[in-house]
């Protein structure tokens, strides 16, 4: 029987061990890489070069910081300025507390502003009108005629810092003709007068009186008990 002999190439070998390494390495690689799920080998290129791209922005994020420290100083100067404001508010806070002294002082009209032992007597000047009213600060009359008038309402107000009275007060309209008591009307019942009060009143009356072309004498009397403490007294043009 014939022995068969088997011829080996070395090179041949050499060849077929180097294709099985190779292959072992690339399906050792391939694995690994879905293992940690890296994905392809392309991808992980493309990693590597955008991590080798990413210094080139450091410079971008130095600017950034430095334009925060600039703008430090602008915050600082706006706190700086508050106090200012401040000031200015509690200037205008000052000014509205006075503004409301003022009118809390102008509200008072019942104290009285005379000196210490004096009275002060004002009456209303005479004012024509259509329609008396008692609800205004005025004395009225009335032109009821071509040579008629009437005196409607008198105004008057009493500032006393002297003493503690009930005054009377006698209303007169009259010319150099005339008996003056003949045109004259008292008011009662005004009330008390006290010492570092203002006493005002808008009484209702009634005097009439013709010859309107006439110069007349408006004159109004304050009394004490029947005696005349003041006297208020004005010529007076009624045509």
């Amino acid at each position: 029987m014939d022995d068969i002999t088997i011829r080996i190439n070395s090179r041949t070998i050499e060849r077929i061990i180097w294709i099985i390494v190779v292959i072992f390495l690339m399906v050792l690689l391939i694995w690994t890489n879905w293992e940690e799920g890296t994905g392809t080998i392309k991808d992980k290129l493309d990693k590597t070069t955008e991590i080798e791209e990413q210094p080139e922005a450091a410079p971008e994020i130095e600017e950034e910081g430095i334009g925060e420290t600039e703008e430090e100083p602008a915050i600082e100067e706006e706190e700086a300025e508050e106090p200012e404001g401040q000031d200015v508010e509690e200037d205008e806070a000052e000014e509205e507390t006075g503004e409301d002294e003022e009118e809390e002082e102008e509200v008072d009209e019942t104290a009285a502003t005379a000196n210490e032992g004096t009275m002060i007597f004002t009456v209303g000047v005479p004012e024509k009108v259509n329609r008396a009213s008692s609800g205004v600060k005025k004395t009225q009359y009335l032109v009821k005629g071509e040579d008629f008038a009437s005196l409607e309402t008198l105004y008057f107000k009493i500032d006393n810092n002297k003493k503690d009275f009930i005054p009377t007060i006698n209303v007169y309209v009259y010319d150099s003709e005339d008996i003056k008591e003949n045109y004259m009307e008292t008011i009662t019942f005004i009330g008390e007068s006290k010492k570092g009060e203002v006493l005002e009143k808008i009484e209702s009356i009634h005097i009439a009186f013709n010859e309107l072309d006439k110069t007349k004498t408006f004159e109004v009397d304050l009394l004490d008990e029947g005696i005349v403490v003041d006297t208020y007294k004005k010529t007076f043009n009624f045509g």
